[in-house]
């Protein structure tokens, strides 16, 4: 047997994995599984064969999220920069300049909001090089949410190392950012970057969880991977509750604006709040991105899709091409961000 064939074997088999919670029959999942296929390789490179670890230590004991929330000793506050931007935007006279002046002070969250006002999801002509500038693109309504995907970033680097990919969970982060964005602008709908953010965002609850019970965390990751339970349904077995829940509470806690708190916590669930279509939305560029083989560990499988969700959508099968490619784009462009920037 030849190496391509062999290579061909291995690419179909991780696909297999890949989409295992799914049925293939629908047209969205169908047209997902066709443009992986496209990718040939680059798709099998991006989800690694690993063999799931065998589990034979006791069952995790269930945890209650609120009481976490209240011992939140090890979880990062809110920085002090974001605060203050919050206070200012507040006051209906704030300025481009004075938001500015108060960004400049982190020089983190300085070269975070260039990098993203730069890349090419963008399509700016000329480069953006005073955070001015990248305030007036980006605009004032929209300042607080994009400053708050920088807050990532200072998670990331408070977890305690071994227990996360952090290059692959952020690339998963930016890839469902990417095409929740491409998906708004798709649907018609203003403000897209409020989209970007709900999707850097949405599994903040994982991190909160890894950086407040290590040890629980630690015992997690490897029963996760053995199940054959969707991730999200394997955490509520294990733990009596869900990534989407702790990172929609979170942020409910920290007073995000209800539409990403609502983007986060039921991402996994669209369906329960049909009135709001963010949450459909990120559930959508979740699906699109662990599809295209960016997901946020090496086991990673597609969720089982809401059809409600896709309907919602009012988008086609054809469409998700443009969605995989924005979302590429983005990874391309700030894929590298979480290791050369410091919030």
């Amino acid at each position: 047997m030849d190496r391509d064939t062999v290579a061909g074997l291995m690419a179909d088999a991780l696909l297999e994995r890949r989409f295992r919670h799914n049925d293939g029959a629908h047209p969205a999942l169908a047209a997902l599984r066709e443009l992986a296929v496209n990718q040939g390789t680059d798709a099998g490179r991006r989800m690694v064969a690993d063999d799931p670890h065998e589990v034979g230590s006791p069952p995790l004991s269930p945890i209650d999220p609120v009481e976490l929330l209240q011992h939140d000793g090890a979880l990062p506050s809110l920085p002090t920069v974001y605060v203050e931007l919050r206070q200012r935007l507040a006051d209906p006279d704030c300025s481009v300049r004075e938001a500015a002046e108060v960004i400049t002070r982190d020089a983190g969250l300085t070269a975070w909001l260039l990098r993203v006002v730069n890349s090419a999801s963008y399509g700016l002509s000329g480069r953006v090089d005073t955070v001015t500038q990248a305030v007036a693109v980006v605009g004032m309504r929209q300042l607080e949410t994009m400053v708050a995907s920088g807050m990532l970033q200072s998670l990331m680097r408070s977890v305690p190392r071994g227990l996360v990919d952090m290059e692959r969970l952020w690339r998963h982060s930016l890839a469902v950012g990417g095409a929740a964005r491409e998906i708004w602008r798709l649907m018609g709908r203003p403000d897209p970057e409020r989209l970007f953010v709900a999707g850097v965002l949405h599994d903040v609850g994982y991190l909160a969880f890894v950086m407040m019970a290590p040890q629980k965390a630690a015992q997690l990751v490897p029963r996760l991977r053995a199940s054959h339970l969707p991730g999200h349904l394997a955490e509520r077995e294990l733990l009596g509750f869900d990534h989407a829940k702790l990172g929609g509470m979170l942020l409910h806690k920290w007073n995000m604006p209800v539409p990403l708190v609502m983007s986060v916590l039921r991402h996994h669930e669209p369906e329960s709040v049909p009135s709001m279509p963010e949450p459909s939305v990120i559930h959508l560029a979740d699906i699109v991105a662990r599809a295209m083989g960016y997901g946020p560990d090496a086991e990673s499988a597609v969720p089982p899709l809401s059809a409600s969700a896709w309907e919602a959508s009012g988008l086609a099968p054809q469409h998700l091409e443009a969605v995989a490619n924005a979302m590429t784009a983005m990874v391309d462009d700030l894929g590298t961000a979480v290791m050369c920037t410091t919030v």
